[in-house]
């Protein structure tokens, strides 16, 4: 089961948003992304990171 959460990432830091709150689906985790950026003007990099290793779905390492 992968887990997701909103962060904001500068260099190698990782900065939850708001609650830090964990989503069970990557479906919420981007609802709550879309939420997040509507209410900051979407000039943001906040990213939706899987919980792993805390990595964009998609990255290879």
């Amino acid at each position: 089961m992968k887990v997701y959460i909103l962060a904001i990432t500068e260099g190698t830091w990782m900065f939850p948003v708001g609650s830090g709150k964990i989503y069970k689906s990557k479906t919420a985790a981007y609802k709550a992304f879309e939420k997040y950026k509507k209410e900051n003007g979407g000039g943001t990099n906040a990213k939706i990171l899987v919980a792993d290793n805390w990595h964009e779905e998609g990255e290879r390492n």
